[in-house]
């Protein structure tokens, strides 16, 4: 018979051999015994009522001489192996006989496992450290500089592209998919105004990180960009242009598609991630629209008539349900439509009369929405409202919110300052700040203006990218700076 293999299930060797006592139950996880285990020779398991010719083993033992372990069921035509747990290890049954894996690079109690051991943990072992005095800010799994995360697992700014005497930078989006980087933006050519839509990609494998530059549109009509996440592994861009919007899904290392959303005068885009797709929301005159794609459908939906200005949009982080929200300028103020499944459901709710620059965020328990909060034509707050609570992100003149992401139970909010929008951040009062926040503060003493600036949730926390001057060099940098979590 050809032996099988099967990840194992969990479960003590007494409960194991109670469900067995009696007769598995068919409808169940396990392979019917047949009669009580005592019909049978000790150590030895019959399946469908019937003898076996070999024991049922653990490591090559008889499941009577086992101690509490992992049943791993072999499948109807074989016997079940109860598998002692071995840290740092995999098991499967195999021939009727339980095997074990090693595991690499997976956080162990106090440590990390390597080559099945369970070793302390180090700066370059792929696991960050989270707690104690052996806390790390990053762990990129090597120990070289210039990656973003130096020798000794302390984040710093990673320089992505350059500007020269006759390229400029212009516009910003960041994108943290799982296990890469993704940056977007417009480099103008400075003699003669044309624009190019750069998106930077890096992925790491093995410890080593593998980077590449495409070109995803090229004209004299781009006017800005915007990136969410795309499902599990891949990122939209929208374009905007003179003639509309235009829509890329791209992947690690191909372009999956090019749409638009057609209409010349579609304006405002908004874009937000699904863990099947992503949502587009956008302005065409004074109505607003909302799409979302999936793997199998792909609509426009009427949000609103009544717009006037900016259009936001923002997802719940579940799995189990595509919900989410708009939010728009109309001419009454600041209004928020929620919707399902890419469907407006209920009527949409006014949200204040003086706010404008709405921006939508995913967060623990919803969605996170704020706005700028406008006392006179001089001064502005930047307000951020979660499911039932209010908050007040910054507070001072001439304040206005650029984006928002998610932070830890909270948000990070990334605003502009004073008359030139100069970028700052704040973080939601019940965040937990890591020490690392001072570095990122003072990065952005170094950044131009807050319309090039971005942010980016992450897997451990979140991605902040701007235009700035960290060196001698008379011309910005593109860097990306990583904010870890708890």
């Amino acid at each position: 018979m050809q032996g099988r293999r099967l990840r194992a299930v969990s479960l003590s060797c007494a409960a194991a051999l109670a469900l067995c006592g009696s007769g598995c139950d068919p409808d169940g996880p396990f392979v019917d015994v047949g009669p009580a285990l005592d019909a049978a020779p000790d150590g030895y398991a019959a399946p469908d009522g019937a003898a076996m010719d070999a024991p049922v083993a653990v490591d090559g033992a008889p499941l009577d001489a086992a101690p509490d372990g992992t049943m791993a069921d072999a499948g109807a035509d074989a016997a079940p192996c109860l598998c002692v747990e071995r840290a740092c290890h995999v098991s499967f049954c195999e021939d009727a006989v339980c095997r074990y894996e090693p595991l690499d690079g997976v956080a162990c109690g106090e440590g990390v496992c390597h080559a099945g051991a369970c070793e302390p943990h180090r700066c370059g072992d792929g696991v960050r450290a989270r707690t104690g005095a052996a806390r790390e800010g990053c762990d990129d799994g090597n120990t070289e500089d210039g990656d973003g995360c130096d020798e000794v697992c302390v984040p710093t700014p990673l320089a992505v592209a350059h500007e020269t005497e006759a390229v400029a930078f212009e516009d910003l989006a960041v994108v943290a998919p799982p296990g890469a980087l993704v940056a977007v933006w417009i480099e103008q050519t400075r003699a003669i105004a044309q624009r190019h839509v750069r998106l930077w990609w890096r992925t790491q494998r093995a410890g080593a990180f593998e980077s590449s530059v495409r070109t995803l549109r090229t004209g004299f009509d781009v006017l800005g960009v915007e990136a969410a996440r795309s499902g599990p592994d891949e990122v939209v861009v929208a374009v905007q242009t003179v003639a509309g919007i235009e829509l890329f899904v791209v992947g690690a290392s191909d372009i999956d598609s090019v749409r638009s959303t057609g209409d010349a005068d579609d304006r405002e885009v908004a874009l937000a991630g699904t863990e099947t797709g992503h949502v587009v929301a956008w302005r065409r005159r004074n109505t607003v629209w909302l799409r979302e794609r999936t793997r199998f459908v792909s609509a426009d939906q009427l949000v609103a008539s009544d717009a006037v200005g900016e259009v936001a949009v923002g997802t719940r982080r579940d799995p189990m349900s595509r919900r989410g929200a708009v939010v728009y300028e109309s001419e009454t103020g600041l209004r928020r439509r929620s919707f399902v499944d890419g469907v407006p459901t209920s009527e949409a709710r006014a949200l204040g009369s003086d706010a404008t620059t709405p921006r939508a965020s995913a967060s623990s328990d919803g969605v996170a929405y704020g706005y700028t909060e406008h006392a006179d034509d001089f001064e502005g707050d930047v307000r951020v409202q979660f499911e039932g609570r209010h908050t007040v992100a910054a507070t001072g003149a001439r304040e206005v919110l650029l984006e928002l992401a998610p932070f830890e139970d909270g948000f990070v909010a990334l605003y502009g300052e004073g008359a030139f929008e100069w970028p700052n951040i704040a973080f939601d009062d019940a965040a937990f700040l890591p020490p690392e926040v001072d570095d990122l503060r003072a990065l952005f003493t170094h950044a131009t203006t807050g319309h090039h600036a971005a942010l980016a949730a992450s897997g451990d926390g979140v991605v902040a990218g701007l235009f700035a001057r960290i060196d001698d060099s008379p011309h910005r940098q593109l860097v990306l700076y990583s904010l870890p979590g708890t």
